[in-house]
């Protein structure tokens, strides 16, 4: 019983056996394992388990779909593999994923990381993120928390639902990693992500989170490439940042001679 809705028992009638909570927000959050044997997370709206009825269970169930839509539209090789979408007790929605063993941030906790890793990451993040623009949205929410290891040692983006269109505000946004143009005007842009994921980059070398908005000084990495593409792509000025496509290019160039 979870909540006091048996959402095991209609699981297993389609093949999910769940295996423990992993986190509980907006959605529950279950490792479970499917009738092939590959792992997976399931994504329960909370607010259907509280509540079937309710509008908030509608929209909760209403945001998974679209996150669901969203995969299959942009069809990353560096998002994670969004298996399904169930109807599971109407209006209840449930969406199943690709499981990974650990997130970014797990590993910068552990202390796991090493600069070359750091840049791989980097790069195939850039590329799920380039990916993503294609597709005419902004990711807007990239941070450590949000990036999975897959079982090939690649990188890859665990969620979409903070995926939002470009001169908007983002559905979600998490304060510590905002850029400048959402600070000034409440919007995001397609450099707004490049701006991410050069803290991030940032953070998993330090385990620090350095935000040129809230901290003096940027720390240097001690590899002058790679310190120079972070600075332009940490630039105040959202269009002076370099496009998705020259980072990766630069991050690539990086790796050639690390």
């Amino acid at each position: 019983m979870l909540y006091g809705i048996d959402i095991g028992i209609e699981l297993r009638f389609v093949g999910i056996n769940l295996e423990k909570i992993l986190a509980v927000g907006r959605n529950v959050v279950l490792k479970a394992s499917l009738s092939n044997g590959r792992d997976a997370v399931v994504y329960v709206p909370k607010s259907c388990i509280d509540s079937i009825i309710s509008k908030e269970c509608k929209e909760g169930s209403r945001r998974l779909e679209q996150e669901f839509m969203y995969a299959h539209r942009i069809k990353s090789r560096y998002v994670v593999e969004f298996i399904d979408l169930l109807d599971l007790l109407p209006p209840m929605k449930v969406l199943v994923k690709q499981y990974v063993d650990s997130t970014l941030r797990d590993l910068i906790r552990q202390r796991k990381l090493c600069f070359s890793k750091v840049v791989e990451f980097a790069k195939n993040i850039a590329i799920a993120i380039n990916d993503i623009h294609r597709a005419g949205f902004v990711y807007a929410d990239l941070k450590p928390e949000n990036i999975g290891v897959n079982r090939y040692g690649e990188a890859v983006l665990m969620d979409l639902d903070s995926l939002t269109p470009p001169y908007t505000k983002p559905n979600s946004i998490t304060y510590d990693y905002i850029p400048p143009e959402y600070l000034r005007d409440n919007i995001v842009v397609y450099e707004s992500d490049v701006y991410q994921l050069a803290l991030t980059v940032l953070e998993s070398l330090f385990d620090e989170i350095m935000n040129p908005l809230f901290v003096k000084d940027v720390k240097a990495t001690g590899n002058r490439k790679l310190d120079n593409l972070l600075n332009s792509m940490l630039n105040s000025i959202p269009f002076l940042r370099p496009k998705v496509d020259n980072v990766i290019r630069e991050l690539e160039s990086i790796l050639d001679f690390s």
